[in-house]
C-alpha cells in the first residue's frame, strides 16, 4: 500500500478538531475518573490533561492559528492559517507548541486567565505522570479532572460554547459541581453516582 502524496493530504478544520477532541477527552475522563479498572483512571487523567491542552489550543487557534506553531515552525504556520505549506510535507508534518507554552501563551493573551493557571498545571502534571510513569493516586486522579473543570468552566466563553453543549446533558451537571469549589459534598456524591449509572 503506498501512501499518499503528503502535500495533498490535508486536515478537517483545525479549529473544529481541537474542540471536538477536547469535548471527547473532557468526556472520558469525566465518565472514567472514578472506575476502579486499574488503567481507567490512569486513561481519564491522561485525557483530562488532554482536554485542558488541546481547549487552549483551540483558543490560541481562534485567535491566530500561527500561535500553536512550534518555534514559528514554516509549515506549521502556513497550514494552521489554511495555506498549503512547505512543498512535500502535508498536516502529519506539522509541529505544535507543548502544554505549558499554550499556557504562556493563552495568559499573555488574555491575563484574566492567570486565574485558572494552578488548574492548568494540575491537570497537565497529572496527564504527564499517568502517561509517563503509568503511577496516580485516586486522589490525583480526582484532583486533575476537578482542575480539568475548572478550566473548561473559564474557557469555554473563549470559544463561544456553552457548558451544556460541550459536556452534554448528562455530564453538565456533574462537571458543573465539580468545577464549583464550594460544592456540596453531597451534591457531588449524587452527580457521581448518576454519572456511573450512566
Amino acid at each position: 500500500m503506498s501512501e499518499a502524496d503528503p502535500s495533498e493530504t490535508h486536515p478537517p478544520s483545525i479549529g473544529l478538531s481541537l474542540l471536538r477532541a477536547a469535548e471527547g477527552h473532557a468526556r472520558f475522563a469525566l465518565r472514567s475518573y472514578l472506575d476502579e479498572e486499574d488503567i481507567l483512571p490512569l486513561q481519564a487523567a491522561i485525557a483530562a490533561g488532554a482536554a485542558v491542552e488541546l481547549l487552549i489550543k483551540a483558543v490560541l487557534f481562534q485567535a491566530a492559528p500561527a500561535l500553536l506553531a512550534m518555534r514559528g515552525d514554516v509549515h506549521s504556520v502556513l497550514v494552521f492559517s489554511g495555506k498549503p505549506g512547505v512543498p512535500g510535507k502535508g498536516y502529519l508534518d506539522c509541529r505544535t507548541i507543548v502544554g505549558d507554552d499554550a499556557k504562556k501563551a493563552l495568559i499573555a493573551m488574555r491575563p484574566s486567565l492567570n486565574a485558572i493557571s494552578t488548574e492548568i498545571d494540575s491537570a497537565l502534571q497529572r496527564r504527564n505522570a499517568a502517561a509517563h510513569l503509568a503511577v496516580l493516586t485516586k486522589n490525583d486522579v480526582v484532583i486533575g479532572v476537578k482542575a480539568m473543570c475548572v478550566a473548561v468552566a473559564a474557557l469555554l466563553p473563549e470559544v463561544a460554547l456553552i457548558h451544556e453543549d460541550f459536556w452534554g446533558a448528562g455530564l453538565a451537571s456533574h462537571a458543573q459541581t465539580l468545577a464549583n469549589e464550594d460544592a456540596d459534598q453531597r451534591r457531588l456524591i449524587l452527580e457521581q453516582l448518576k454519572t456511573a449509572a450512566a
